[in-house]
């Protein structure tokens, strides 16, 4: 974060959000594979944007961040700490998980941990804290990685299919989710024995393992 920021006016205010620094896509080879003696290894350098905000004593209300693109579609939302003085969040620059929130599941039907949101575009994006004792915005970058060259038309059209691909893991998460709804009514109106295959519940039970799949594959897709 920028110290520019602190300005003599916003030392003695009651909040205020430090400049954003610069956030960069990264695309990270992660190979699985034996290597010889004599390779070098260095840490990647850290991803994620920085949003530094300061707050000179905890607010009763709890802490938001928004973070919305350049036409104002907001694209995620962040919980931030409430500590009296400097704040610190950092955003993965992904849109929100396509599924709902709900207990890891590792169960038949389970998705394991859920996949997550698509990586934003490069470009501006607008930030915003609700809960401080007054409202913060400020402006947010997102650069692109400098090593991959390809057409702004290309990354687009890329984006538009992980967008698609995004837009039915909603879908299917959604259908799961009822599907689960209905194995518990199922199961609370329903006396078949376990494993029946004429039981209501188990049927259920067998959707929702589908959608899982489903899920998977798509999810597959979208690293691909």
């Amino acid at each position: 974060a920028s110290l520019e920021a602190l300005t003599p006016d916003s030392v003695v205010a009651d909040a205020f959000l430090v400049t954003p620094a610069r956030g960069r896509l990264l695309s990270i080879y992660t190979p699985q594979a034996w290597f010889g003696a004599g390779q070098y290894f260095a840490p990647n350098p850290e991803s994620g944007a920085s949003i530094d905000y300061f707050l000179r004593t905890p607010p009763a209300r709890e802490i938001v961040l928004r973070v919305a693109d350049a036409h104002g579609t907001l694209v995620r939302t962040l919980k931030g700490t409430a500590r009296a003085g400097l704040n610190h969040v950092s955003w993965d620059m992904r849109m929100e998980s396509p599924l709902p929130e709900e207990p890891r599941d590792v169960s038949p039907g389970g998705i394991g941990t859920p996949p997550a949101g698509p990586l934003v575009l490069p470009g501006s994006y607008s930030v915003s804290i609700d809960g401080a004792p007054r409202p913060l915005k400020g402006e947010l970058k997102i650069d692109g990685d400098p090593r991959v060259v390809f057409s702004d038309a290309d990354r687009r059209g890329r984006q538009a299919a992980l967008l698609d691909l995004y837009a039915l893991m909603k879908t299917l998460g959604a259908a799961r989710v009822a599907a689960g709804s209905s194995v518990a009514h199922a199961e609370g109106t329903n006396r078949a024995a376990p494993g029946d295959l004429q039981d209501p519940a188990e049927k259920f039970r067998g959707l929702r393992a589908r959608l899982a799949t489903l899920i998977s594959a798509a999810n597959t897709l979208s690293r691909t």
